[in-house]
């Protein structure tokens, strides 16, 4: 058995399969390509070691878990991934306190999507696996109740607060919203995003995120109910997280989200 040591990054896209480079080579195009979701994947690490080829899948997981890093789930190109002509990378979430792993095959223009949901918490694999096709392949949400909310119907609903820093620039950022009035929201149970999101600390994120508000926003989440998920995606890679109160529309909690730019262009 191969015994690796895995980057302590927090997604990881691991090559298990080394038979047919021009099909790793266009994987990497599909998944970060112009159809992708985000067009990059800076926060996805690819690891790539010809002693991992013909590893089993469930060898890997072993390891990951055993390796204790808190690491949540692991994108793999296996065989599959490679055989195939879409090319489906292989999602997995790492079983927690003696559970058992669970995989999901998402189309490679939406593992951006899929990995920005599993590291902010936003949604786990068993929901995202919900919106896949027929044939066990994600490509694409499909929400099956939607609520529309106006942006204004949050705004008239906070009048009467409460008010914190992070719910008053909230409300600032909905106020010079560049976007579109109408959203889609999403029924959910707070104290199940609660959970999905207390999982690893706000620090865990700071790699590849600047994060203002998450332990208020999760507080807020605690008691559990009936809430409403909304996003407000904002220029330069910015996006709002907030549960509505499914029947006055107030905001529960809010959490921003800026993407860091990459290390090369940071200032050392």
């Amino acid at each position: 058995m191969v015994t690796m040591d895995f980057p302590a990054t927090a997604s990881l896209l691991i090559r298990l399969d080394y038979s047919d480079d021009e099909a790793w080579t266009a994987t990497l195009r599909a998944t970060s390509g112009p159809g992708s979701t985000s067009g990059h994947l800076e926060a996805l690490t690819v690891v790539e070691d010809p002693e991992l080829d013909g590893m089993p899948v469930d060898e890997l997981v072993e390891q990951l878990v055993a390796a204790d890093s808190g690491r949540g789930y692991v994108f793999v190109a296996d065989s599959q991934t490679l055989d195939e002509p879409e090319h489906p990378i292989l999602a997995i979430a790492l079983p927690r306190g003696g559970g058992e792993p669970f995989g999901l095959r998402v189309a490679p223009a939406k593992v951006a999507e899929v990995e920005a949901n599993l590291a902010t918490g936003n949604l786990g694999l068993e929901e995202i696996a919900e919106a896949a096709d027929t044939d066990g392949v994600y490509r694409e949400i499909r929400t099956p109740t939607k609520v529309v909310v106006r942006v204004s119907q949050i705004l008239s609903a906070m009048v009467d607060g409460p008010s914190t820093p992070v719910l008053d620039e909230f409300r600032v950022a909905l106020e010079r919203n560049p976007g579109p009035d109408e959203h889609e929201t999403r029924p959910l149970d707070m104290r199940e995003v609660y959970e999905d999101r207390s999982r690893r600390p706000t620090s865990y994120y700071a790699e590849y995120w600047d994060v203002f508000g998450e332990d208020e926003y999760r507080e807020a989440l605690q008691g559990g109910g009936a809430g409403l998920g909304f996003s407000l995606y904002l220029p330069n890679q910015v996006r709002w997280d907030a549960v509505l109160d499914p029947v006055t529309f107030r905001p529960v909690g809010a959490a921003r989200w800026a993407k860091r730019p990459p290390r090369s262009a940071r200032r050392t």
